[in-house]
């Protein structure tokens, strides 16, 4: 009986083993421009030899600091289960659920804004071992050249320069010293 016992241990343990896994994300700050939209990459690795494990039974929850509870994108049962997604990210986040197989948990971020820059988690869980990558996201405004122009100049009297940049939409930028 006990020889039974062992066996069943040894076969739990060997099947978590084969579990466990690493969650990958980039190296450097992921850059979004403005009204654009953006990846943030994130995969799933098995620990023993690098390979991609699939994550589609994996609960995948992406947040970013300074959200408190809420949360960015929640997966889990394979469904998005979005009932504590912040407001700020409704019907603008979404995963590769056709990749999540070959393990890419990457969230596409539309319409990237910039209060959302900042920092990222990618949690992946299975029932038997969770792992986690942070990163940064950085947001770019890109703009038009811009055009300084000396409104007045005078040796006695105080001078004006101005500088605008144009972007798509209207204008981004004015600077008077």
């Amino acid at each position: 009986m006990k020889c039974v016992w062992v066996m069943m241990l040894f076969l739990h343990c060997s099947s978590a083993l084969e579990e466990r896994f690493q969650v990958v994300g980039p190296d450097a700050p992921v850059v979004g421009k403005l009204g654009s939209d953006v990846v943030l990459p994130c995969s799933v690795r098995r620990l023993a030899d690098q390979s991609s494990l699939s994550a589609v039974d994996m609960y995948i929850t992406w947040t970013r600091s300074g959200l408190g509870d809420a949360l960015v994108h929640f997966y889990g049962d394979n469904k998005y289960l979005n009932a504590r997604q912040s407001p700020d990210y409704r019907w603008r986040t979404a995963l590769f659920k056709e990749e999540l197989q070959n393990g890419n948990t990457s969230l596409s971020l539309s319409e990237v804004k910039a209060q959302d820059e900042g920092e990222y988690r990618c949690h992946v869980e299975s029932d038997f071992w969770a792992d986690q990558v942070y990163f940064n996201l950085k947001v770019e405004a890109v703009g038009e050249r811009p055009v300084i122009t000396l409104e007045s100049y005078n040796s006695n009297q105080k001078s004006s320069v101005y500088c605008v940049s144009l972007k798509a939409g209207g204008l981004s930028l004015i600077f008077s010293g």
